[in-house]
């Protein structure tokens, strides 16, 4: 059986504003909490869901509280069973190495390879930091397990900004740095993978 026929399709949402995201310092593995700016953006992302009428089989995060507190607030706009909030450890925000903590600005001065967006800097080697390829291999066992358990159920999956766009990569099986050039994941933004995986359109990404 070709069980992609019958797939789930996955939502993916960006945990709401935390407190080096307010501060404009990179994250990445930090465990910092939700503002207050980002508990309102994880209730509009919920409200969205219901607006559309959406259900899930289980609701998955990272080990970061960032995620699980968006996480369990979508779940309660939706009236969902917490004990469907579930963390899987692989969908971890990328490893930002020696940048971890560091101000954005930084990027540009630290790191000796970087992708230069309107929106964004991605820096992509230096001591400790995990690569984009690196994170498309366990994005990529994800999101087969995910594909697995749930045959012809939705789920929802509360992550991180580059970790969602490497799910993106890695469902459309488009190269990593054609996504980073062309999508942008703000806080609490709703993406979603089609049932078909040759069928990408950046326009339909999005729910609003």
């Amino acid at each position: 059986m070709n069980w992609r026929e019958f797939m789930a399709k996955i939502y993916l949402v960006r945990h709401g504003q935390d407190e080096d995201n307010a501060a404009g310092r990179l994250n990445g593995r930090r465990d910092m909490p939700l503002t207050l700016k980002g508990v309102e953006q994880a209730k509009k992302a919920g409200e969205i869901l219901l607006r559309h009428q959406l259900s899930f089989s289980a609701i998955y995060h990272s080990p970061l509280q960032r995620t699980r507190q968006t996480a369990l607030t979508i779940a309660e706009k939706l009236m969902c069973d917490p004990m469907k909030v579930l963390m899987i450890p692989d969908l971890i925000e990328r490893d930002f190495g020696i940048m971890t903590g560091k101000r954005k600005e930084q990027i540009l001065k630290q790191c000796p390879e970087v992708i230069r967006t309107e929106r964004i800097n991605y820096f992509l080697s230096g001591d400790g930091i995990e690569t984009f390829p690196q994170t498309l291999v366990r994005v990529q066992r994800v999101l087969d397990e995910l594909l697995a358990r749930h045959i012809d159920e939705d789920i929802l999956v509360v992550s991180h900004g580059d970790v969602i766009t490497m799910f993106i990569a890695a469902h459309y099986r488009l190269p990593w740095k054609n996504v980073l050039t062309h999508i942008h994941i703000d806080n609490a933004d709703i993406s979603v993978l089609s049932h078909n995986p040759g069928a990408f359109d950046e326009k339909n990404l999005l729910l609003c």
